[in-house]
């Protein structure tokens, strides 16, 4: 008989259980084990003395044959399982390429292949492949999965719906995905779950241990603001970080918890701490936005202490900063604050992160200088600008002068609120350490195309909104901006 454990957030009684849930996701035991939830209701399993955790079923079981999968149909894989998913080190993006990391982004969940068309076309070459070696679901491999060692056993649940699938070129294949933590050392309802992708499986902070009167609260909240529902559902559950070639993966983000684009997710992650600062949530909504964002940075910092690196590519790898920052700020942890720290000009350029890699200052070393195809060259009137550029510490000469430079728009969705954030928060613009960031955010929204109307894309001058184009600063995020820039922060860049 299957016994259940509910995992509503907030943490449960640590109990025996044969069987764990995690949203429609079901881990079954070959015996009884000590399960809890950490504080957002995500499961975990004790280790029995140190000894083995065995996985004899899980559910939905798995649908398929691993052994001739298809991208589509009968023997199409669904719902696999997968071990410890990619917890290696990334190496740094080849040049005039978009594939990174030495870890595959093979995956052990769903067999799916997108099509480019609806008419099946070619196969995507760079989307995440399937792999029956890392479908350790027992459904898939015959035999009950043993856990010898603390780790993740990861549950896929994937979409069903193959028409749409098959008329998507790049469809988000799985709907969700379900982490149960196998653990050495049972932890309090309280404690904030380790790293998704980290062999580190030792909780190590308490939500008790977070600072909130470092973020504003009961602002006025603008018409333009989200629910709170809205702001919660892209950042309530992990973010996959496995082989991080967001490239790749993009189908592989399930659709119930992320979008299927770093800066999609970057924008709702933002969202999520905004709406936090206003009097449009409750104390404890406020609270679980602030908690939840704050879970993302410990994935971040453990993923980032395994290796992993956020690199600079078009609006793929942003917007992880930002919850590490908070999470640095808000438990005031120094090992945390010195990733935070990482910045092109204090580090090897590698370490720095996606948001900072890409916004530097114009000098007369940039002026005139070679640029590839058609972009813009730089003048001698930019000198001492903060400029944005799409790989600017990787390959420069793809950076560019116009308004409507190749990923500039979608950047500034996230960019924005993020400088906008960090210096609402105390502390966090300090432990963020790019005040080019800071200065390039307000550059674009006080002294060019935002604040004299333009369009990004040079026609006309129609304000920019989310009406007018899909890819700008929200609404929201600019009625924050408007409404509390010139109150926090301090002085306005201007050159």
């Amino acid at each position: 008989m299957l016994i259940s454990l509910s995992v509503s957030a907030g943490g449960v009684s640590l109990t025996t259980r044969i069987g764990v849930y995690s949203d429609a996701i079901t881990f079954t035991f070959d015996t009884n084990y000590t399960v809890g939830t950490y504080w957002n209701g995500d499961p975990w399993v004790l280790r029995p003395g140190g000894g083995d955790v065995t996985i004899t079923a899980t559910s939905p079981t798995m649908l398929g044959d691993g052994t001739i999968a298809d991208s589509i149909g009968v023997n199409r894989v669904r719902h696999g399982s997968m071990w410890n998913w990619n917890t290696g080190s990334e190496a740094e993006l080849p040049t005039g390429g978009s594939i990174q990391g030495t870890g595959t982004s093979d995956n052990g969940w769903d067999s799916h292949n997108p099509k480019i068309d609806s008419g099946g076309g070619n196969t995507i070459t760079n989307a995440a492949q399937y792999s029956d070696v890392r479908n350790i679901d027992p459904e898939n491999t015959g035999v009950d999965f043993v856990a010898s060692t603390a780790g993740a056993f990861m549950k896929a649940l994937s979409d069903l719906d193959t028409t749409s699938l098959e008329n998507e070129a790049r469809p988000q294949i799985l709907e969700e995905v379900g982490l149960l933590t196998v653990v050495d050392t049972a932890p309090p309802a309280n404690a904030f779950r380790p790293g998704a992708h980290t062999t580190t499986k030792a909780h190590r902070w308490l939500t008790s241990d977070l600072d909130f009167s470092a973020v504003p609260s009961g602002l006025t909240a603008p018409a333009s603001a989200p629910t709170y529902a809205t702001a919660l559902s892209k950042v309530e559950k992990h973010h996959i970080m496995g082989s991080l070639n967001y490239d790749s993966n993009r189908i592989l983000m399930p659709s119930g918890s992320m979008h299927d684009y770093g800066a999609n997710n970057a924008e709702a992650i933002v969202q999520a701490v905004l709406l936090a600062m206003t009097d449009g949530v409750t104390t404890e909504e406020r609270e679980t936005l602030l908690k939840s964002v704050v879970q993302i940075g410990i994935d971040v910092y453990d993923r980032y202490n395994e290796g992993g690196r956020w690199n600079p590519l078009g609006g793929l790898y942003t917007g992880y900063k930002l919850p590490l920052v908070l999470a640095a700020t808000l438990l005031d942890d120094t090992s945390i604050k010195a990733v935070a720290d990482a910045n092109p000009n204090n580090t090897d350029v590698f370490e720095a992160f996606h948001e900072d890699r890409q916004i530097w200052v114009l000098t007369s070393s940039d002026t005139g200088r070679t640029l590839d195809g058609g972009n813009e060259q730089y003048i001698a009137s930019d000198e001492g600008d903060p400029e944005w550029g799409e790989q600017h510490t990787k390959q420069n000469g793809r950076d560019d002068r116009r308004e409507n430079a190749t990923y500039r728009a979608i950047n500034h969705q996230y960019i924005v609120p993020a400088a906008l954030a960090c210096q609402m928060i105390t502390g966090a613009r300090t432990n963020w350490n790019w005040q080019p960031f800071f200065d390039y955010a307000d550059r674009i929204m006080e002294r060019d195309w935002f604040a004299s109307g333009e369009t990004i894309f040079g026609t006309g001058t129609v304000w920019i909104d989310e009406n007018t184009d899909s890819n700008t600063v929200s609404n929201f995020h600019q009625d924050m901006w408007t409404s509390f820039r010139a109150s926090y922060g301090g002085a306005i860049w201007n050159r």
